[in-house]
């Protein structure tokens, strides 16, 4: 997978400390210095405080796009009325992206076929989606489980060594004094989630969509 091979040509620290810093947004970096988010003047004293998401792949159309075409339900542990992670992340695509993932969601029923029980559907061509279905969804399951990797080694490993002498700290750097002692799950990701407890969630919830009623693995 060619996610396996960015170590070819990103070093793990200059990416943390020189890139991820710009992809960084405003929300839920308290740790950072910004408990309420950046101030945003209008002028004439006029303004108010925004916490925003900085860059993510859940902003992406494609990758959300995968999702809805194989039926991946998010947000599993969000209260009512409370916004997934990945419909707020919606709301920083273009309109006509959005509207698409709408359509599409509501058009699509790929996985209500492919995971009826086989006593309604005991066919060949039946037999053949559901591979096909669960073969995908398990190709996303090992993309999932890379992007963990891949994390952990540009961003959990990185984030517990201390910067060098005379380096400032910036966003990518969630306390002042590093994280050598701080727990994988206090580090906030760019889109402003709890990184691995969110990355963790998000493939449980796609191994689940292989289950039929989420209760029996087929």
């Amino acid at each position: 997978m060619l996610l396996e091979r960015m170590n070819e040509k990103c070093d793990p620290m200059t990416f943390y400390h020189r890139v991820r810093p710009f992809l960084a947004g405003s929300k839920n970096m308290g740790a950072a210095g910004l408990p309420r988010g950046l101030f945003y003047d209008e002028g004439d004293g006029e303004g108010q405080w925004r916490q925003l998401q900085g860059g993510s792949n859940g902003q992406s159309c494609l990758i959300q796009l995968l999702d809805v075409v194989l039926g991946i339900e998010h947000g599993s542990n969000c209260v009512a009325d409370q916004k997934t992670f990945h419909h707020e992340a919606r709301e920083y695509m273009p309109g006509p992206h959005r509207q698409f993932l709408l359509h599409v969601a509501e058009a699509c029923i790929i996985r209500e076929l492919a995971m009826l029980p086989e006593g309604e559907a005991a066919s060949a061509e039946h037999h053949r989606l559901r591979s096909a279905y669960l073969a995908a969804v398990d190709q996303l399951c090992e993309f999932r489980s890379i992007h963990i990797q891949i994390v952990t080694r540009y961003i959990i490993l990185p984030s517990k060594r201390k910067l060098k002498d005379g380096s400032r700290q910036n966003l990518a750097s969630p306390t002042p004094f590093g994280m050598e002692n701080a727990a994988n799950d206090t580090i906030i990701g760019t889109g402003g989630t709890r990184l691995i407890s969110f990355l963790k969630e998000t493939g449980d919830e796609t191994f689940n969509a292989m289950k039929l009623d989420n209760s029996e693995s087929q």
